[in-house]
């Protein structure tokens, strides 16, 4: 049977009657040196099993036995108990050996885990080194070019409302020249009604801007052929929007349009063959999401149309 005395379990059994003045005691009492109840019922039923083996000889030895077995029989009894502390021993060490075992290769595992954890936040480190890098080139690069945007749009603010003056001034130079011209009424008469204008007046109009570029731009000679050309694509551009409008009926609302238009068409138009119109064009580009032309570009399109009406 076990006993739990202190802290260890010991294993106790009766010794039978006929062998206790052989033995000297009348039971048999050994430490299991565990305060683990299972290890302690696994090493009681070893010494069960040997003490039943050598009580089972002790008896049939015991009635005929010559003093020499008996002292035999008490040296194999001495063995059992030698033998049974040493294995307790030796299973205690294999324990303490295993526990070491598992406790030193729980070390080792959460030093290979946290050399790895190291590893990861050096990479991660670095990735975030990197990342913190670019975010401050892009933020850098974004306001430059807020910035750039910001200048081009109130350029091209201005050069619209140059435009618009511009116009203006040609509608109103092109009124006083109409009045200049207009027939001045005959002096009432007897054969001439009162207030009859003179049949044959003719009502001057203002150029249009196909001709305004002809006249002052393709005819120059001092312009250069990539002036020309690039004027040449500027005003087809209007055109093809708006018609080839009399310059007095160029106001700033049309401008401003113009303007827009530009925005919202593609910074591939007119580089292919079979570009589509300019209307189908920015429908195309809303619907596709397609790059568009460049603060840059439109307001060049305006520096060519102000150099255009800077000649009137």
């Amino acid at each position: 049977m076990l006993r739990l005395l202190g802290s260890h379990y010991h294993f106790r059994r009766t010794i039978p009657h006929t062998l206790r003045p052989l033995l000297g005691r009348t039971e048999i009492s050994l430490s299991l040196q565990t305060n683990s109840k299972r290890v302690a019922r696994e090493r009681a039923a070893g010494l069960y099993a040997r003490t039943g083996l050598f009580f089972s000889k002790a008896k049939a030895m015991y009635e005929d036995a010559s003093p020499e077995e008996l002292r035999k029989l008490l040296a194999h009894y001495e063995d059992l108990i030698r033998d049974t502390d040493r294995m307790i021993a030796i299973e205690e060490k294999k324990v303490s050996l295993e526990r070491t075992y598992e406790k030193a290769r729980f070390y080792l595992d959460k030093a290979h885990s946290l050399k790895q954890l190291r590893e990861f936040i050096k990479i991660s480190n670095d990735g975030i080194d990197r990342l913190m890098a670019g975010f401050k080139k892009l933020h850098a690069t974004a306001s430059k070019d807020y910035l750039r945007n910001a200048t081009e749009k109130t350029m091209l603010r201005e050069q619209i409302a140059n435009l618009s003056a511009i116009v203006v001034s040609i509608k109103n130079s092109a009124q006083e020249t109409e009045a200049a011209f207009m027939p001045v009424q005959a002096e009432p008469s007897a054969r001439m009604a009162p207030n009859k204008v003179t049949p044959n007046a003719k009502k001057t109009t203002a150029p249009t801007i196909t001709e305004m570029a002809e006249q002052f731009i393709y005819r120059d000679k001092t312009k250069s052929p990539g002036i020309i050309r690039d004027t040449g694509k500027t005003i087809g551009l209007f055109v093809e929007a708006f018609g080839d409008k009399p310059v007095d009926q160029i106001t700033g609302g049309v401008a401003g349009e113009f303007r827009d238009m530009l925005f919202a068409l593609p910074s591939t138009h007119g580089k292919h063959k079979n570009s589509p119109g300019i209307h189908d064009a920015i429908v195309r580009a809303k619907e596709q999401e397609l790059e568009t032309l460049s603060g840059k570009t439109v307001k060049n399109h305006f520096s060519r149309l102000s150099a255009l009406w800077g000649h009137l």
